[in-house]
């Protein structure tokens, strides 16, 4: 692999993790905010509450993944272009 094959590919995957982290957790906690009236005053112990969150977080992964992608490559080439590395 050259050099510039694995800078690009370093930096998008960089990238596309923190993308990809912050929008899960704005869609886990939408997830929460839309359940709350389910889970607030039912005396639910902390790992019910844990275990529907493991429940919930597959099912966001089909919606984040397309914006994920999306906004990482907007990224990474909006740098690549600002720091003139595509020059």
């Amino acid at each position: 692999m050259k050099i510039l094959d694995r800078y690009i590919l370093t930096t998008y995957l960089k990238t596309f993790l923190s993308v990809f982290v912050i929008l899960m957790l704005i869609f886990v906690l939408q997830a929460i905010w839309l359940y709350i009236s389910e889970l607030a005053g039912k005396d639910l112990d902390f790992d019910v509450v844990i275990k529907f969150l493991l429940y919930v977080t597959p099912t966001l992964i089909p919606l984040i993944l397309p914006l994920t992608i999306l906004l990482a490559s907007i990224m990474v080439f909006g740098s690549f272009a600002e720091n003139y590395e595509f020059a």
